[in-house]
């Protein structure tokens, strides 16, 4: 059924046809099809009806006697009343001449004689709807000119653009506001209002999500200054859903901004000293309690309070006071770490957070750092005025792991050194007397194990990517408790490198790997380097290199097939001393690498600068390798950074098949990882090993390469 007109009536058709056969076939077909006709025989009947009343479209035969259909269509087009009427040619004639010619009078569809009724009325239908979607559009203008005229008159931007993204419309206002004239703006692409980074194509589909998409964001002026702005888009589509293009208002928000600094600096941050206030530093807290939670890391909380403050404000007066506030905190900033937070609670109350600490002895060494800032006396107007502190202090996660239980925790520790006479300091005691015992007890055992030899050496074998073959191991220390069983390094070599026992576990770990692999030598593996990790205070102690060579001297082994594992932070700490050290090692033909490369600095200077045969990259890049974009640009960066430099690569947690094809299309040359062998004991690693240097798994990898 046609679908009718607003007032419910069925559409009027005026058929013009001087055959009454054709006039009397087309009526009944179209009032069938649920249309009002009208017929008439003649071109000038048809203009007199039109002049009468306007049909909802026009049926029209071209070839006609006296006035054709081509000077009908011709004379309607010419009456206001019938220039948009829809006019539908029928005729027998089908030639190309004739269609041309009908066009260009103003036929708005071409159909012959020979057409199915059926059909007929559908090709009508389409046509009635086209026409109405024309009056829409008409009417649409009409407004749009209404609207275009208010949009110059509005004090915020206003621009328009296509669906590629270029400015086909923009305000005065807009031009304006980015110092630009509107031609210079027109057709180019509305990401040049802002600066490149900020540049994204926003595709019509994403906006479907967005609905009007409003957001801060900045945008450039012509004469480059940056400026904060407010932006609403909306994807302006068609009626069959086609994005047309994207309406954006934009507001220049550069004073509003100012005046949330001023509001948020009054909120956030203490008027007398500048620091950041109670709201701001509980905000903070709570950032570090995050931080930490996901790094599985610790940090300090320092609760300072000023001894003996209310003498001062008494005898001197409150504006001392304050004088004194301020003085107290801008040494205190001086001296702290722009990573640090300290803020001002309120009164003569002051916090620390301070991050990167290695437990407690990290904390007591900052603890009597704060403590010495007042050893020298504030100069308060011209006069010396001496004071002193007490601390506080409260570990996370040790002490509490919410704001409001490290800082109850932090104060009671605060008001108990102040207890003791104050300028002094003290850790919260409860869980810090606990740990203190298990530390004291477990660093009992670790000298008795070192004693009684309860330490042994685990072997992680490393094979060329490209042929299978055994080219080293890596010798990692186990803790065989007589009680709790294997203990892995990460739980006890921390306070093995706190209390210093890191160095004769050290010196033992280095001799007896030697001594494995002198005897791997001897059974035959001639290639077989042995890869030992070398601690910070083995590395800095005095004669570390004079103990290189007697252990090369006792076993034996060829200095070529041992390779020290550094880490990058180890080397970069005094880089001067370090480049000696180095170079001595080398000179004795020992092998250097890089370990947990990537983690640290994984700068190309101190690869040129130091003599560093091979870095190994970090597992933490490869676990995800295959899926992750990221990973698998810095591992193949990392590649390419070694080759460039003559360096070889061994990439370590190698797990699956897929890896191990990343890295060989990489050309990374080794490999190490639970998928050839986990670390194995000694004689289990030389029975796992064939009699070729390989393991089955690997030389069935490097077959299939």
């Amino acid at each position: 059924m046609p679908h009718p007109s607003l007032d419910n009536t069925p559409p009027l058709v005026l058929i013009v046809d001087d055959e009454l056969f054709m006039r009397e076939l087309l009526g009944e077909t179209l009032r069938e099809g649920g249309f009002r006709t009208k017929t008439v025989a003649s071109g000038k009947e048809a203009l007199a009806f039109v002049a009468e009343t306007t049909p909802d479209l026009i049926l029209l035969d071209l070839i006609m006697p006296e006035m054709d259909g081509f000077a009908t269509c011709a004379a309607l087009r010419q009456l206001p009343q019938s220039r948009h009427t829809p006019i539908m040619a029928v005729t027998g004639a089908d030639d190309t001449i004739s269609i041309h010619h009908a066009f260009d009078v103003g036929v708005t569809d071409f159909v012959t004689k020979q057409i199915k009724g059926e059909l007929l009325v559908y090709r009508i239908l389409y046509m009635l709807r086209s026409s109405s979607t024309l009056q829409e559009l008409i009417r649409s203008e009409e407004r749009l000119t209404i609207y275009r005229e208010a949009m110059e008159c509005l004090p915020i931007g206003v621009t328009m653009t296509d669906a590629e993204g270029r400015i086909t419309y923009m305000n005065p206002a807009e031009a304006e506001m980015h110092g630009f004239n509107r031609d210079e703006l027109l057709h180019r692409s509305a990401g040049s209002l802002g600066p490149g980074r900020l540049r994204k194509k926003i595709l019509p589909s994403e906006m479907e999500e967005l609905g009007v998409w409003s957001r801060e964001s900045t945008n450039l002026r012509k004469n480059g200054d940056e400026f904060p702005v407010q932006l609403s888009s909306i994807c302006v589509r068609n009626g069959q859903g086609d994005a047309l293009g994207m309406v954006t208002v934009c507001e220049d928000i550069t004073e509003r901004k100012e005046a949330e600094k001023q509001i948020e600096h009054l909120a956030f941050y203490d008027t007398l000293t500048g620091l950041p206030n109670r709201w701001m530093f509980q905000d903070r807290l709570n950032q570090a309690i995050a931080l930490a939670e996901r790094d599985q890391s610790r940090f300090a909380l320092f609760f300072l309070d000023l001894d003996r403050f209310k003498d001062i404000n008494d005898t001197l007066g409150h504006q001392h006071g304050d004088k004194l506030l301020e003085a107290v905190a801008q040494r205190l900033q001086e001296t702290m770490r722009k990573a640090d937070t300290f803020a001002r609670l309120g009164g003569d109350e002051f916090t620390l957070i301070l991050t990167g600490l290695e437990g407690h002895t990290g904390a007591a060494m900052a603890a009597r750092r704060l403590l010495e800032l007042f050893d020298a006396p504030f100069i308060i107007e011209g006069r010396p005025v001496r004071s002193s502190a007490s601390v506080g202090v409260a570990i996370y996660p040790d002490d509490g792991t919410c704001v409001d239980d490290l800082l109850r925790n932090a104060d009671t520790a605060m008001y108990h050194a102040k207890g003791h006479g104050g300028r002094s300091y003290r850790f919260f005691s409860r869980e810090m007397h606990e740990e203190i015992v298990e530390k004291i007890s477990l660093e009992g055992e670790l000298r008795r194990a070192l004693e009684k030899e309860e330490f042994e050496l685990y072997y992680q074998p490393q094979f060329d990517l490209a042929n299978g073959q055994l080219v080293g191991c890596e010798a990692l220390v186990r803790w065989q408790h007589p009680e709790r069983g294997l203990i892995m390094p990460g739980e006890f070599i921390p306070l093995l490198e706190e209390t210093g026992l890191i160095l004769p576990l050290g010196d033992w770990v280095l001799k007896t790997a030697c001594q494995q692999a002198k005897e791997w030598l001897d059974a035959g593996f001639a290639s077989c380097r042995m890869a030992v990790n070398i601690s910070s205070a083995q590395f800095r102690k005095a004669g570390f290199l004079d103990e290189l060579d007697a252990v090369l001297s006792v076993t034996g082994l060829p200095p070529s097939l041992l390779e020290l594992e550094l880490t990058e932070s180890l080397v970069m700490e005094r880089s001067d001393k370090s480049r000696e050290l180095l170079a001595g090692i080398r000179e004795r033909g020992i092998q250097l690498s890089i370990d947990d490369f990537g983690t640290g600095y994984s700068s190309l200077s101190y690869l040129k600068n130091f003599p560093i045969q091979r870095i190994k990259i970090d597992r933490s890049f490869i676990t995800d390798v295959v899926h992750s974009q990221d990973d698998a640009a810095i591992v193949e960066a990392i590649i390419l950074m070694a080759r460039s430099l003559g360096l070889k690569v061994i990439a370590e947690g190698v797990e699956t098949v897929d890896q191990i094809d990343f890295l060989r299309h990489r050309q990374c040359e080794e490999v190490q990882g639970y998928y050839f062998s986990k670390p194995l004991q000694a004689d289990a690693l030389f029975r796992l090993v064939l009699p070729s240097g390989r393991l089955a798994a690997v030389q069935n990898i490097a077959i299939s390469s």
